[in-house]
């Protein structure tokens, strides 16, 4: 039963976590999804985000995070001026502790957004620098967002007047944007930026076309009609006319809330230069009424005070020339208020390097402690190991002493065993050579029996021709007994062949030695033909199966049949 209650339990564990990760990745697709559409159309995608609020509020530490993280990615990209950072402090100390190298590199880049806005500088600049540095260290980075550091940078430099490295910053931008095949528009434009406050007419003009060129073949005439106007304003500072014209048609068939902000001011001086000083006054006109802006009312009234005053309009040129002082007064006002605030800046700047690097002396100062101890138990180790590798050594010399007298007698004792399987090997070769000889031996018993065997058939047979020999004559006109004995043995040999008178001089002469011999066969073999006769009484001379073939001539399958019944009918007795 509890087994059952644990596998239970293991089994709802495994569905809510499974559940749990499931909702993660839904939620982190609605994020991804949010942020996709914030980079076309971000005041949208802030709706959207505001709508989602509810449902992270209550869940895990690192989806409140992204979502948070998102919203100030939102704001920025819609241009809304962060005012403070404590949300993004926040999030800087969770995603540079628990987040991947993608999430490290957006939230040290909005970071420096955040004190780009709070006008801190030095800030700024760290904290894009530390994004480049985990994009340049780490893999699986953002390369948009390493692009738009380079380009953050570049502009900051611009703001500090110090243009060399703002152009650098550009041009670096431009390489990663190749390199990485994302949208290089804005980094042209920010490399022809840095060009026109070096003064170089030549290269802000080629980069400026370029610009133009890339936003008509990928058809962003909307998304980059800012650039389009920061462009015209270059071409007509420089003379450059046609191309100031073709720019201003651009922006003319642009909807009226199509038009980017600096329109107005790159319009005025794109009629100043290359229109007419009448239609750049109405520009200024314009601007006066639509823009409160310090820096625009500075350069509205300046130029409307220079114009009346040099058409005889002595009493707008003094209104105007009023208006002027005090927007140049505002306009001090306002950079000193500035200047004090990124005083301030790097004032905190400095003291919270100085008083990061008095952390680090501490810092240095514990390690070096950390250190010294760490040597003095190094030291005090090694004076252990030291001690203990002498007493192993004595040891050791012991051990190998009596190690060396064990392997003196491992070879003797080796020795003596090689010696034995060498007499070992001498015995096996004696016994194989006396099994030989045996074997021999019984070679030659086999055939000396053989041999006997055959002397004892030569014997009965020469024993039965020595009866012939012993009488003097079978009949009238036989032959001498020597011969006969001759004759019979070439028959056996297979050199001559019986006649039939040779034939009646054996049945004769073995009637003659055995007077019985007829009779017995007559009577075991009835009816006896001629041929197994003259078998019978060959065998009765002790003549063998081969001789009989040579003498009779007939096959030896039928000689071996006909001898075995004749045995068979007498018994085996001749």
């Amino acid at each position: 039963m509890k087994r059952c209650f644990l596998y239970a339990y293991l089994f709802l564990s495994c569905v809510i976590c499974g559940c749990n990760d499931y909702n993660n990745e839904v939620l982190l697709n609605r994020l991804i999804s949010v942020q996709n559409e914030g980079d076309t159309c971000p005041y949208n995608a802030l709706e959207r985000y505001d709508s989602l609020g509810a449902i992270f509020e209550h869940e895990n530490e690192y989806l409140r995070s992204k979502y948070a993280l998102l919203g100030v990615r939102l704001q920025d990209k819609a241009f809304i001026t962060h005012t403070n950072d404590s949300v993004i402090n926040l999030l800087y100390d969770y995603f540079i502790n628990y987040g991947n190298s993608c999430e490290k590199q957006e939230v040290c880049y909005y970071m420096g957004s955040v004190y780009r806005d709070l006008h801190d500088t030095p800030r700024a600049v760290k904290y894009f620098l530390e994004a480049i540095q985990v994009a340049e260290t780490e893999a699986n980075i953002d390369s948009a967002i390493y692009e738009r550091s380079y380009l953050q940078l570049a502009a900051i430099y611009r703001k500090q007047l110090n243009y060399e490295e703002a152009l650098k910053m550009s041009l670096k931008g431009l390489e990663i944007a190749e390199s990485a095949n994302v949208n290089s528009i804005r980094n042209y434009s920010s490399i022809a930026n840095g060009y026109y406050y070096l003064n170089d007419t030549i290269e802000t003009v080629r980069y400026s076309r370029i610009v133009i060129e890339k936003i008509l073949d990928e058809g962003l005439i909307i998304e980059n009609s800012d650039v389009i106007a920061s462009r015209m304003h270059d071409f007509a500072k420089f003379g450059y006319k046609a191309e100031a014209d073709y720019c201003y048609a651009l922006l003319q068939h642009l909807p009226e809330d199509a038009r980017p902000k600096n329109y107005l001011i790159n319009l005025a001086v794109y009629c100043k230069n290359c229109v007419s000083p009448d239609s750049a006054a109405a520009v200024f006109h314009r601007i006066q009424e639509s823009d409160k802006s310090i820096a625009q009312q500075y350069n509205s009234t300046q130029f409307l005070m220079k114009y009346y005053a040099s058409v005889g309009n002595y009493e707008e040129a003094t209104r105007f020339a009023l208006l002027f002082s005090d927007a140049n007064r505002n306009l001090l006002k306002d950079m000193n208020v500035e200047q004090t605030l990124n005083a301030r800046n790097e004032f905190q700047y400095i003291r919270d390097r100085d008083k990061e690097a008095a952390m680090m002396e501490q810092i240095g100062r514990t390690r070096l402690i950390w250190a010294v101890s760490i040597i003095v138990m190094i030291l005090l180790l090694m004076s252990l190991l030291f001690f203990h590798y002498h007493r192993q050594r004595r040891l050791l010399k012991i051990i190998m002493e009596r190690n060396n007298a064990v392997d003196n007698a491992r070879g003797l004792i080796q020795k003596y065993e090689e010696e034995l399987e060498q007499s070992h090997d001498i015995i096996e070769t004696k016994e194989k050579e006396l099994a030989t000889k045996y074997s021999m031996i019984e070679t030659l018993d086999v055939e000396l029996k053989n041999a006997e065997d055959s002397i004892k058939r030569l014997m009965v047979q020469n024993e039965t021709l020595t009866k012939f020999a012993l009488m003097k004559k079978f009949s009238a006109g036989t032959e001498d007994a020597a011969e006969i004995i001759a004759k019979y043995k070439r028959a056996a040999d297979g050199k001559c062949t019986l006649s039939e008178d040779d034939w009646s001089e054996l049945i004769a002469a073995v009637d003659c030695v055995y007077p019985n011999f007829t009779s017995e066969i007559n009577e075991r073999l009835k009816d006896i033909k001629l041929h197994n006769l003259r078998i019978c009484y060959l065998l009765k001379i002790g003549m063998t199966n081969p001789q009989i073939v040579n003498i009779t001539g007939n096959p030896p399958q039928t000689v071996w049949y006909r001898v075995k019944r004749i045995k068979e009918a007498l018994g085996n007795n001749r």
